[in-house]
């Protein structure tokens, strides 16, 4: 299988496992790219080890929030309150890549897919409420793997809802989640939230939120249907106005653990990432459990994940996974399957 023949392969497999039922505009279009030799070849410069179809896509989302007039505009739910039916929008599309090649291959050769997805935190607060019932203090140390802009760190200001009945967090936020349930029940999470005294977030490149460009990025790489998605990021940009988490810029390999060292003793320190160690190869996966199975021995430690890799890579929605140290001694569940955008989450039963 030749370069254009693999990333054919996965813009299907983008359509199929990624796009359908969530969005149809999406799925159309790559489709279509998987049929289209000079689209691929464009997609060829896609920076190593980052999603073609996610930052392609991604690429082609900026140029046109950047030349709205451009007749695709009326086929993007980001862009037109009532869109045109996505049958038609292919040949746009490919003449808007086409047209501004340059720019697509300056973004999708320069940019990273850092999508700070906010509606994740809805899948993490039922195990974020696990790890705050398990640690023998109240308050909590966050450290966040593949932080982006380290928009997640602030889950403990936001609003959920999930179902009719459940909700928790404050009405007044400016990020107001809903979760469909799923599954087994979920356990019940404690009013108030405990006390957040650290947020730590790793990134290769984080993601300023005072940098109008490096933004603009983050919303291209929202799909244009999920508004709801969009209406979360500029909630949560506004609270980071606020308060912005510490952000280090490193490879988490090399910066883990000084941080993890560098946590308060007595407080109950929790690592989380989500969609992040596909992007890591083999090799930088075994050593990250290496360094978090190292550090458990010696101190209590909850890692939370959200992650698709391996076998999973074949099934709708990621794993919702639990790893918990204490005492030296380590256990792992898994909790749930979830959307990828945190959309529904379908609960296994029981607790960690």
């Amino acid at each position: 299988m030749n370069q254009l023949e693999a990333l054919a392969y996965r813009f299907r497999r983008f359509a199929e496992l990624e796009c359908r039922d969530s969005s149809p505009l999406y799925e159309r279009l790559s489709t279509c790219i998987a049929d289209d030799p000079q689209l691929l070849e464009l997609a060829t410069h896609c920076a190593e080890g980052q999603p073609p179809p996610n930052l392609f896509l991604g690429a082609a989302h900026l140029v046109l929030l950047e030349n709205p007039s451009h007749p695709l505009s009326a086929y993007y739910a980001s862009l037109a309150e009532s869109p045109e039916d996505r049958e038609g929008a292919y040949s746009h599309f490919r003449s808007l890549c086409l047209e501004h090649s340059e720019r697509i291959v300056e973004t999708v050769s320069t940019r990273l897919v850092q999508t700070n997805e906010v509606g994740r935190c809805a899948v993490l607060l039922p195990a974020f409420a696990i790890v705050t019932a398990r640690s023998a203090t109240r308050e909590l140390a966050f450290v966040e793997v593949g932080a982006s802009a380290g928009l997640n760190l602030l889950w403990d200001r936001f609003h959920y809802e999930y179902g009719d009945d459940a909700r928790w967090g404050d009405p007044a936020s400016p990020v107001q989640l809903f979760c469909e349930p799923r599954g087994e029940p979920m356990p019940g999470i404690a009013a108030p939230p405990p006390d957040v005294v650290l947020r730590v977030g790793i990134d290769l490149d984080p993601v300023d939120v005072g940098d109008t460009e490096a933004v603009s990025w983050l919303r291209a790489l929202i799909w244009p249907e999920h508004r709801q998605r969009v209406a979360a990021l500029e909630g949560a940009l506004r609270l980071a106005d606020a308060e912005t988490p510490t952000l280090i810029a490193a490879d988490a390999l090399d910066a883990l653990p000084g941080v993890l060292d560098s946590v308060p003793p007595d407080t109950a320190l929790c690592v989380f990432h989500t969609h992040t160690l596909n992007q890591f190869p083999p090799a930088g996966r075994r050593r990250f459990g290496e360094i978090l199975d190292e550090f458990g021995a010696r101190r209590d430690l909850y890692v939370v994940s959200i992650e698709r890799h391996g076998a999973q890579q074949e099934r709708v929605g990621a794993l919702l996974e639990l790893t918990a140290y204490e005492g030296g001694r380590k256990t792992s569940l898994a909790l749930g399957r979830c959307d990828n955008h945190g959309m529904w989450l379908d609960w296994f039963g029981g607790a960690a």
